[in-house]
């Protein structure tokens, strides 16, 4: 089992990691894809990858050595998918994973390789670091109709996942909903401690009385 990765000839648009897609070469395979799915009826399964706690690779052992870490996490997910599933590789550790003709139940069972992939520690300058990843699943035509949409609702269910402690979860209509509520109210405040319109108001503590008994009173 291997997954897709590019052809000879377009190197400019991959990353450096196991030639693995880069964002725009990644935007073009999954707008192909969802064209070819429009035309013969089919579905398509969007996996938004993000590496939980591989910060703490980068802030102790330094960015080569996170380079070489994602070297060998793309190695694992490479190995983990099959050839109809298209791995790239986003920005720093997001990774995203293309599933042409997958349902949820198909869609759930790559989520599990992937995680199964990195049920082994990475051995880094002979430390070891237990990373998981945390999966937003959403699907076409459902759940986005455009590349983009599709991206950003697996991104919201990728957050979701992640605010869950990690594991994968499927796009909601319901997410999108809170987090536009969330990012509002964030949105009002900024804006009324820009215009000088909120407070800080310091009520008093109440000091506990202590009172001590007089012996022979």
């Amino acid at each position: 089992m291997n997954a897709t990765v590019l052809s000879p000839g377009v190197s400019s648009r991959t990353t450096t990691l196991q030639g693995l897609p880069n964002r725009a070469l990644f935007l073009d395979r999954l707008k192909q894809a969802l064209a070819s799915a429009q035309r013969h009826g089919q579905r398509v399964a969007l996996l938004f990858l993000d590496l939980d706690r591989f910060k703490e690779i980068n802030d102790t052992q330094g960015h080569a050595i996170g380079d070489r870490a994602l070297i060998e996490i793309a190695r694992r997910f490479q190995a983990a998918l099959r050839e109809e599933e298209t791995l790239a590789r986003l920005a720093g550790d997001e990774f995203v994973v293309i599933a042409m003709g997958a349902n949820q139940s198909a869609a759930a069972l790559i989520a599990e390789r992937i995680q199964k992939a990195l049920a082994e520690p990475l051995a880094i300058n002979g430390r070891f670091f237990a990373l998981k990843a945390s999966i937003g699943i959403a699907f076409y035509p459902e759940d986005g109709r455009s590349a983009e949409e599709l991206l950003k609702h697996a991104d919201i269910a990728m957050y979701r996942a992640k605010a869950s402690g990690g594991g994968y979860r499927f796009y909601r209509s319901e997410m999108g909903t809170d987090l536009a509520r969330k990012l509002e109210i964030v949105h009002r405040l900024e804006t009324a401690l820009a215009a000088g319109r909120l407070q800080l108001h310091y009520g008093r503590s109440a000091k506990p009385s202590c009172q001590t008994a007089g012996m022979g009173q």
